[in-house]
Parts: structure tokens; C-alpha cells; sequence
């Protein structure tokens, strides 16, 4: 007998629908992606530029490229803006080793979105949102010279992350046994493993 409860209690008329049994599952859904592509190899193109990327959750941050060491190296803070320093580069996969660092650092959005550069001269940063689900969909605000730096997604020119999608809610595998065999009938706790059991009141656990 328990030493918090003094009465023992039973539950009447307790539903018996086998769909009240289910485990609930929801899939995690699909990451967002969209690629940023430098398409110039002069860094001055670049300079006093800014793109604005927000994750799943929200978080926005505004990216800032400079070209002559004025606002701090990669990753650094300037006006509020994460810098990206391209200062004595001149290639375009150069500049998008630096952009991924900087959407990369602890300053940006520091893996709520992974960025990968690709190399191989094409000058193109990965973005994908590392969680999943539609919000990551996300708009990209670009103030950039268009003609320095393009935003794609499968080749075509976009504004925003692409295909994200909320996950899936699915019944799964049955949770727990009967808690009855039937309307008003005795109640079966026989069947009730130690981890998989109906909660019958606010209190000490008894099963």
C-alpha cells in the first residue's frame, strides 16, 4: 500500500477506442536549402555589401562583406553585422570559404544553418537550415550588387530558402495495453509493463 495514498480509486466508463493505444509520430520534416554564389572575382564588387539569412526558428542575422580590413576580420561584429572579410582575395571560391566561415562562426548563425562551400571555381555556398519544417522557407534579403553575388536554388534565381516542409504526424506502433477489457468492466492492469501504463491520477505512480 502506499505511504502517500490512503484510498485505493478505480476509474469507470474509461474509453476502449484502440486509436487512444497509438503512439503519435511526427516525421522531422525536410531542411530548407538555397545557394549563395559569388559571381565576381573582385572583392571591391563585394565591399559595403549585405545579405540577410533567418533559420527555422527565426534567428536573422545580416552578413557584411568588406574588402579592405576597415571592419574586422571574418566572423567579427561591425554595425551589427557579421563581417566577411575579403580583403587581398581574388577568387570566388576564396570568397565563399569566407562567407561559409562567417555564417559558420559564433557570431552568425553558428549551425542553425549549415554552410558548405563547394569549390571547384564555382564560388557557391550550401545553405541548408539544420532543422527541418515549411518556417524554413525563409526570405533573403540581398542588397549586394546583384551582378557580384546571385542567390539560386537548382540553378534558378531565387529570394528565399526552397522546399522546406513540416513533418508528417503519423500513428505508430500500439503504446500500452487496455487499460480495460471493457466499458464499466474490471479494471486489467495485468497486461501493463513497469514503463508502459495509464497514468489514473495526480500522484504517487501505481501499477
Amino acid at each position: 500500500m502506499s505511504t502517500n495514498i490512503s484510498d485505493n480509486y478505480s476509474i469507470t466508463n474509461h474509453s476502449t477506442n484502440l486509436s487512444e493505444r497509438f503512439k503519435s509520430v511526427t516525421s522531422a520534416g525536410t531542411a530548407a536549402t538555397v545557394d549563395l554564389i559569388a559571381q565576381s572575382s573582385f572583392a571591391s564588387f563585394f565591399d559595403g555589401g549585405t545579405f540577410t539569412l533567418i533559420d527555422t526558428a527565426g534567428t536573422s542575422k545580416t552578413y557584411l562583406f568588406d574588402d579592405d580590413d576597415t571592419d574586422g576580420v571574418t566572423g567579427d561584429i561591425s554595425g551589427g553585422s557579421v563581417v566577411i572579410q575579403l580583403n587581398g582575395l581574388a577568387d570566388i571560391d576564396d570568397f565563399a570559404t569566407q562567407m561559409a566561415a562567417a555564417i559558420s562562426s559564433a557570431n552568425g548563425h553558428n549551425g542553425t544553418i549549415t554552410a558548405t562551400a563547394s569549390g571547384g571555381a564555382s564560388g557557391k555556398v550550401v545553405l541548408v537550415q539544420a532543422t527541418g519544417g515549411a518556417a524554413g522557407n525563409s526570405s533573403i534579403g540581398n542588397t549586394t550588387d546583384p551582378g557580384a553575388l546571385s542567390i539560386s536554388y537548382l540553378a534558378g534565381s531565387v529570394t528565399s530558402f526552397q522546399n522546406g516542409a513540416d513533418g508528417v504526424i503519423t500513428s505508430g506502433s500500439l503504446d500500452i495495453m487496455p487499460f480495460r477489457n471493457g466499458i464499466n468492466g474490471a479494471t486489467s492492469i495485468r497486461f501493463q509493463g513497469t514503463s508502459n501504463y495509464y497514468q489514473t491520477f495526480i500522484g504517487e505512480q501505481r501499477h
